[in-house]
């Protein structure tokens, strides 16, 4: 691509989740690279300790025992000699605000953020460590242009902040009626009955509260529809039943749980529209662009990165919190075959942006601004 020059560099992808979709992104980033003559390192954190090959990409896996917020520390403590080891010429840490500081990397480093505010940050004593730490990087990647503004925002004195949209593959991301006619089956759903789909986290947060308000709307409104809700119960990692799982349930949506991530394109495929309403603080919404990569509409709040995500070409936005503005959306195109397929065309198109290819370009381009910003530094030192 134009963006990456020929010469050859090293990059370690640095990051602390070991939230499985997480992982795979960053291996998506790193093949990408791998293809375009990159050496690459991913490291993260892990409950084992060994090395992986996944791909191309060479996977090292630091074992941390503490609990956060200790262990954040632990993985920094221990992933620096990782880095000195592997000596590369770029850092990019993914969501490691302590990242640079704590590892001192002799070569420059990038952050990538999908949020703004930290533990404690809003207090004093927190707030002089977090800019001191920040400033040690040579760029922050934002995932949108709304999680851009508020970063700067609440930032103001941090290194400049470039927008990078979250990466979503197209390749495992795809139209595919058979698998979602599997997955119907697999759920005892017939192939005939409509299906609204909600995937994420459940919470007030994500607006499953809404969600919840409308569905007797939904099913007044159609009797046959089922409204269902994959996705942890608040939080990632856990599972069970909440009040607000319970409510859900007791409204008549169908919660099948978190799904395992060799599942989701056929969960995205079951369905005919899909549903994200989100009440506040959306830096981007993933599952709404997983979902137009599957050619699905999408109904969505207008708040935040969503307005991003999606468009107005491949989506109905309502205003957060107005569960009959949600309903209303859901039914309007539950009644109208041609507009969600419009929308569905459009929103396979809308999401080319976000593909790893083009993620991956624009990565490089920061990769070779703060080389050659180093480099200037050097020799002015």
């Amino acid at each position: 691509s134009e963006a990456h020059q020929a010469d050859r560099i090293t990059l370690l992808l640095c990051q602390k989740s070991e939230r499985e979709h997480r992982i795979q992104c960053m291996i998506e980033m790193g093949r990408r690279q791998v293809d375009l003559g990159d050496e690459v390192l991913l490291l993260s954190a892990h409950v084992r300790h060994d090395k992986t090959r996944s791909s191309d990409v060479n996977t090292a896996h630091i074992p941390c025992r503490l609990n956060r917020p200790w262990r954040d520390f632990e993985y920094l403590s221990r992933a620096k000699s990782v880095l000195a080891a592997f000596g590369p010429d770029v850092v990019h840490f993914h969501d490691v605000p302590l990242g640079a500081a704590l590892t001192r990397p002799t070569c420059p480093s990038v952050l990538s953020v999908d949020f703004f505010r930290y533990r404690a940050s809003g207090q004093r004593p927190a707030r002089i460590a977090y800019s001191y730490c920040l400033s040690k990087y040579a760029f922050i990647c934002a995932i949108s242009e709304y999680c851009g503004r508020h970063f700067r925002s609440y930032w103001p004195k941090t290194p400049e902040v470039r927008v990078v949209p979250s990466g979503v593959s197209l390749e495992q991301f795809r139209p595919d009626l058979s698998a979602g006619q599997v997955m119907r089956r697999r759920l005892g759903i017939p192939h005939d009955v409509p299906v609204a789909l909600y995937v994420g986290r459940v919470c007030q947060q994500k607006g499953s509260d809404t969600l919840a308000d409308a569905v007797p709307i939904i099913r007044a409104g159609n009797q046959r529809v089922e409204i269902v809700v994959a996705g942890p119960p608040g939080q990632f990692g856990r599972s069970g039943r909440t009040s607000l799982v319970d409510r859900l349930v007791d409204v008549g949506a169908r919660y099948i749980g978190p799904v395992e991530e060799k599942d989701m394109n056929a969960v995205y495929n079951m369905c005919d529209v899909f549903l994200m309403p989100t009440r506040t603080d959306e830096m981007f919404g993933m599952a709404a662009a997983e979902a137009q990569a599957c050619g699905k509409p999408v109904v969505c709040s207008r708040q935040g990165g969503l307005q991003e995500a999606a468009s107005e070409r491949s989506a109905v936005f309502v205003p957060p919190g107005d569960s009959r503005a949600l309903a209303s959306a859901v039914l309007t195109l539950l009644r109208d075959d041609l507009r969600r397929q419009e929308l569905g065309d459009c929103a396979r198109d809308h999401v080319r942006q976000f593909s790893w290819p083009v993620v991956t370009d624009a990565y490089s381009a920061v990769y070779r601004a703060a080389l050659a910003a180093t480099k200037v530094s050097r020799g002015n030192a």
